[in-house]
């Protein structure tokens, strides 16, 4: 296949990710230690007076690193020429448990001002949510999981990036897809 055939197959900030997996030792055709099993916008996120929308990332965790915790996960938007554009972090998670059971509520990381608080106290009211006091929360076992991230309108492409260790420029992508806007 040509290069420039290939260019045209895939989206800038997915050739950056399939890029960067194939050199973090991740063969085609093997299963990845963290994946992303889908994408959506949640409105339940979305805040008030706001055009932005809770970007809810689904992963499968098949191998768990020790300590993991949420803030080992980001999200990278790129724009339209592919270039990183900005990071975001966890806005909130839950854990899928298996079977038809109902789905747990999501866990807000909240700061100790409990800014998470006031501006979702809908959901909370509603028990859709939690709130945890703290940025971080472990993840202790392997399974399904779903990660919030607050973004906007102009976010196109994006990649969920896992990392161990800090700096965030040093975070494996784990996923790119284009942001599922209406």
């Amino acid at each position: 296949m040509k290069p420039t055939t290939r260019r045209m197959l895939f989206a800038p900030a997915a050739r950056c990710a399939v890029a960067l997996m194939l050199i973090a030792g991740w063969p085609a055709g093997a299963q990845q230690p963290i994946a992303v099993a889908g994408v959506r916008l949640d409105e339940a996120f979305r805040l008030t007076g706001s055009n932005s929308m809770g970007l809810v990332v689904s992963v499968t965790v098949n191998e768990l690193k020790p300590h993991t915790t949420s803030d080992n996960f980001l999200v990278r938007l790129f724009d339209p020429a592919g270039r990183p554009a900005g990071d975001i972090s966890c806005l909130a998670m839950r854990q899928l448990p298996d079977g038809g059971v109902p789905h747990p509520p999501w866990i807000l990381l909240d700061s100790p001002t409990g800014s998470l608080e006031r501006s979702y106290a809908a959901l909370l009211a509603s028990k859709a949510a939690i709130v945890q006091k703290g940025r971080t929360h472990a993840i202790d076992r392997t399974g399904r999981y779903e990660f919030v991230f607050l973004i906007g309108p102009t976010a196109k492409q994006a990649a969920l990036l896992f990392g161990e260790n800090r700096p965030d420029v040093a975070r494996l992508p784990v996923g790119s897809f284009e942001v599922p806007w209406p």
